[in-house]
């Protein structure tokens, strides 16, 4: 991404943590019980280990597909599958490895000890999840597949771009992060998503580059086929 991204999310890092932190950890356990019903429903969304395990089981399976079919004719929706699930895999991967390196190694307290320690409380390699806060991984990997997700359904960027900011909101009401915790992490995972996306469509594989540099898909946009169009494929295949 260009600088001024960088610029950008390390300036809302540094506003989050003069204007907001510390009322969110003065605050910590204390939003309403609703609220907080609400952030420990969706909060689970941001963990990747059902990400991982979905998307490397369609990726086999896709592989498993492609070599049953005969060379040169595997059928395209079992290629984009193959090549659209090993794209989130590596993305939510690689975001979610590089983000625990980097917390472990930040090791701020988490606003359960704000009491005691405040905002600016760093302990590295501390090997305690409490000592975790910064960035939020729950953050990282929804920043990462939501907007995987968006580079492939283009339709649906705007809708997934806000799923993704809710989750990570979703980790501030229940008390387990601080909104620069949260930036930081989203921040991450949609950079990661990014890199991923430019990485294949330099090797032509799921994206190409638009008019602006951009990765997007390369496979048209298809409509599904009526009835009409099925029965006719299969009277033809008979």
């Amino acid at each position: 991404m260009s600088p001024l991204y960088h610029f950008c999310c390390l300036n809302l890092i540094f506003i989050a943590f003069a204007l907001f932190d510390t009322c969110v950890g003065a605050a910590a356990g204390r939003f309403p019980t609703l609220a907080i019903e609400f952030g420990r429903t969706f909060t689970h969304v941001g963990k990747s280990g059902w990400i991982l395990l979905i998307a490397g089981y369609v990726f086999f399976a896709g592989l498993a597909t492609l070599k049953q079919s005969a060379a040169g004719k595997a059928p395209e929706a079992a290629r984009l599958l193959t090549a659209a699930a090993a794209y989130i895999f590596v993305t939510v991967a690689l975001s979610g490895l590089t983000a625990n390196v980097l917390k472990r190694a930040i090791g701020r307290a988490r606003p359960q000890f704000f009491e005691e320690q405040g905002i600016f409380s760093f302990s590295p390699f501390a090997n305690s999840a409490a000592y975790e806060s910064f960035p939020s991984g729950h953050a990282t990997t929804a920043a990462a597949l939501f907007v995987a997700l968006g580079f492939l359904v283009p339709q649906l960027r705007v809708p997934l771009l806000i799923a993704g900011i809710w989750i990570g909101l979703a980790r501030v009401i229940v008390g387990a992060h601080y909104p620069s915790d949260v930036i930081a992490g989203l921040a991450l995972g949609a950079w990661f998503a990014v890199a991923v996306a430019t990485q294949f469509a330099r090797y032509g594989i799921l994206f190409t580059f638009n008019g602006a540099g951009w990765p997007e898909p390369r496979y048209p946009h298809t409509t599904i086929p009526q009835p009409q169009a099925i029965g006719t494929l299969s009277t033809d295949r008979a």
